[in-house]
């Protein structure tokens, strides 16, 4: 059985599940910088935390796409931001995920890693933000599984130093979303036709 640590019993999970393909596609930012030749599509903002979240659900997981200007090639990238109470750090530095010929093991890249605070007869509270690459057909293979009410998408692990395992899903509607919100860059933005990404 695939237990999230985003806590399937939470609020947060279940309006994030419920969310439809439009309401995530309304909340993609697309960030261009006129010295860069790649447009950076991103899911981040889709679904905002409240300051009043427990340390597991201030943890967030969202889509980024890495879009070349020039040719309209795209890169996708899954990023976790991942809140945590321990005595030391857990130093996430894999991820894990299946692909048509099997489980395949990527090394992660570090975004941030930072110390919350620490509580005098506790603890501290640790935040690792970390991505890894995921090929294109993943991400279409996720999206197509969509079914409203229904849990599907991306399911990954990351795997740490300190044995500790980190499991969660990029639900379908919002790799939906994004690929949809890259297509329409590409069209718009670049003049480049479809690419073959089934519409939904």
């Amino acid at each position: 059985m695939f237990l999230l640590n985003a806590c399937s019993s939470t609020g947060g999970y279940r309006q994030a599940l419920e969310m439809s393909v439009d309401e995530y596609k309304n909340k993609i930012t697309i960030d261009e910088v006129s010295s860069n030749q790649l447009a950076i599509i991103s899911s981040k903002n889709a679904f905002p935390k409240a300051p009043e979240m427990t340390e597991s659900e201030k943890d967030d997981n969202y889509v980024r796409a890495f879009v070349n200007k020039s040719n309209g090639e795209a890169a996708f990238q899954i990023v976790s931001v991942i809140h945590y109470e321990d005595d030391n750090w857990r130093f996430f530095d894999q991820a894990s995920f299946l692909t048509r010929d099997g489980m395949n093991e990527d090394k992660l890249t570090l975004i941030e890693r930072k110390v919350i605070e620490c509580g005098v007869f506790s603890g501290c509270e640790y935040m690792e933000n970390v991505g890894f690459e995921i090929p294109e057909e993943l991400v279409k293979k996720g999206a197509e599984r969509y079914d409203p009410g229904v849990v599907s998408g991306l399911k990954y692990v990351l795997n740490s130093k300190s044995g500790k395992e980190y499991k969660n899903i990029i639900f379908s509607q919002e790799l939906i979303a994004v690929l949809r919100a890259v297509e329409d860059y590409k069209r718009i933005k670049l003049r480049l036709s479809k690419t073959g990404f089934t519409s939904y």
